[in-house]
């Protein structure tokens, strides 16, 4: 989640209020902008689908005073999003791999039979390993084994939310409050 917030200048207290009142439409927009570019950014650099389908911007909101936030995100689903974006196992935040096991609720995908006539065990195939010399089970032009566990050591994290935030920090950001600062001064858009 990044977390932007503009707090406005206690300088435009002397001023009117309905300069005030503009001042603030100003800030809000420029926050408003900000998210927005952030998110677009985000949704480019996001791997796959998890850009359209994952990042989100909440539209800022003044919080009294000169105080103005808006957020920009990772949704809650798909679930993965937030596993790709921070990583997982000895990559992610609790630096170290994880085992998985097979259960008998996991009865996966009918592969046939194998040469001692028992059905498939495996799920999936992270528990499928190549097999020589006629060992195991004969699936898909080859000979296979399977695991009961495995241990993995998990996917790389590929932080788009905050690259995205680091492109826009060094480009979008600076031009829109070069903007919001002439807005202002001006007393109105260009």
């Amino acid at each position: 989640m990044i977390h932007v917030v503009i707090i406005g200048d206690d300088a435009f207290v002397h001023d009117s209020e309905q300069q005030q009142a503009m001042i603030g439409h100003y800030i809000l927009s420029a926050e408003n902008d900000i998210d927005r570019s952030i998110e677009a950014i985000a949704k480019r650099f996001a791997p796959g689908a998890l850009g359209m389908e994952s990042v989100n911007e909440d539209p800022a909101i003044p919080h009294g005073g000169n105080l103005y936030e808006g957020d920009v995100g990772v949704r809650r689903f798909p679930r993965h999003a937030k596993f790709v974006h921070e990583g997982t196992g000895v990559y992610g935040p609790l630096h170290r791999p994880y085992t998985l096991y097979k259960r008998q609720e996991h009865v996966g995908p009918d592969w046939g039979i194998d040469r001692t006539g028992r059905r498939n065990p495996a799920v999936g195939n992270v528990f499928k390993i190549p097999a020589a010399g006629g060992r195991g089970m004969m699936l898909k032009g080859g000979w296979h084994i399977f695991r009961k566990q495995v241990t993995i050591h998990g996917q790389h994290p590929q932080p788009y939310l905050t690259e995205a935030f680091e492109v826009a920090k060094r480009t979008e950001i600076p031009m829109r409050i070069h903007r919001l600062a002439r807005d202002v001064s001006r007393g109105g858009p260009a």
